[in-house]
C-alpha cells in the first residue's frame, strides 16, 4: 500500500496553510512600439514652439516672394507694367 507521501499528497495533518490572496496589480498598459512616455509641455515651451512654426511659415512665404521676384527679373518684364495683349482676327 502506498503511503500518502509517495502519492505526492500531503497527509491531512500536514496540509499547507491557505495562502494569502495575491496583491492586486494593475494590468499592463496597452502600448505600441514606442515606449516613450508623453512629454509634459510648459506654457513657455508651447509658446516657443508656436512661434517657431510661425517663423517657419514666414520664411517659406519670403522665399516664395524672392522666387517670384527672380522669375520676374529673368522674364524681362518690368514689375509694374502689365503685359500687352494683342489679338488679331482675320476676315
Amino acid at each position: 500500500m502506498r503511503t500518502p507521501s509517495s502519492t505526492g499528497h500531503a497527509p491531512a495533518s500536514e496540509a499547507p496553510a491557505p495562502e494569502a490572496p495575491a496583491p492586486k496589480t494593475r494590468a499592463p498598459e496597452a502600448r505600441g512600439r514606442h515606449r516613450r512616455t508623453a512629454t509634459v509641455w510648459t506654457t513657455a515651451a508651447v509658446t516657443v514652439n508656436v512661434l517657431a512654426h510661425a517663423g517657419s511659415l514666414v520664411t517659406l512665404a519670403a522665399l516664395l516672394v524672392l522666387a517670384a521676384t527672380a522669375g520676374g527679373l529673368a522674364d524681362g518684364m518690368p514689375a509694374g507694367a502689365a503685359p500687352t495683349v494683342t489679338a488679331t482676327y482675320e476676315r
